[in-house]
């Protein structure tokens, strides 16, 4: 089990010091990625800000069955 997860886990069994671990690693580079979409650096750290909360309002258990998938075009789209 790499760090992260170990972090993760520990989150999802209540321990808040593997969220911060998370926060702390991936806080910066992840405010600046939402700046990328939305162009306003204070907006986008308000987000980060936010962020736990609204993880700790998602369901553990539905969290650890999310996968994510993106869109893709076809190349007769093109």
């Amino acid at each position: 089990m790499t760090c992260d997860e170990t972090f993760y886990h520990r989150y999802l069994n209540g321990d808040d010091a593997g969220l911060e671990a998370l926060i702390k690693k991936y806080g910066n580079p992840l405010t600046l990625y939402i700046d990328g979409y939305l162009h306003d650096v204070h907006e986008a750290e308000d987000l980060m800000r936010n962020a736990p909360l609204m993880w700790t309002s998602f369901p553990a258990h539905l969290s650890a069955s999310i996968s994510y998938t993106f869109p893709t075009k076809n190349r007769n789209d093109l």
